[in-house]
């Protein structure tokens, strides 16, 4: 049996695995590991989505208008197009709500599975919707799904640190 992890684990494997990080990772504080949530994946996906390559000043007002839509009209299952882009969505982020508004309809439990996957499974299946990136994949596994062997080696910030 693997001893259970701690954040300092957490931060020594990160270390090991991301050398040109390891210097700016020891200087950072330790936070503790985060529980899955529960909350929907529908709705963690759409806002994720909405959040994609945006300030989060910006997300969150675009969010907001998204999240009081949805309360309107009953769910992310009566979402369409036009109503996304006049929320402030670009035609392809509203593309992607859309599909994942569909996958959902077809069956309801499709995302909430994504709980019991291993990362790599999730993963695939996450990148398998149009328009969900590896961005998109790590910020919910870590903060969603309380994966904690995911580091978003794709992020931009991440990117320009290194």
């Amino acid at each position: 049996m693997m001893p259970p992890e701690t954040p300092e684990s957490i931060r020594n494997e990160l270390c090991h695995r991301f050398p040109a990080l390891a210097e700016r990772l020891s200087r950072c504080p330790l936070i503790p590991i985060i529980s899955p949530s529960q909350e929907a994946l529908i709705t963690v996906l759409i806002r994720a989505v909405v959040g994609q390559m945006l300030s989060q000043q910006a997300a969150a007002t675009i969010y907001g208008r998204v999240a009081r839509h949805m309360e309107l009209i009953g769910g992310p299952e009566n979402l369409c197009h036009e109503s996304l882009i006049q929320a402030g969505l670009s035609r392809s982020k509203a593309r992607t709500v859309i599909g994942l508004r569909d996958k959902y309809l077809e069956n309801a439990d499709y995302f909430e599975a994504w709980r019991c996957l291993p990362y790599g499974d999730f993963r695939i299946q996450a990148l398998s919707c149009w328009g969900v990136g590896e961005w998109t994949v790590s910020v919910i596994a870590i903060f969603h799904l309380g994966h904690t062997h995911v580091f978003p080696h794709k992020d931009g910030t991440v990117i320009r640190v290194c």
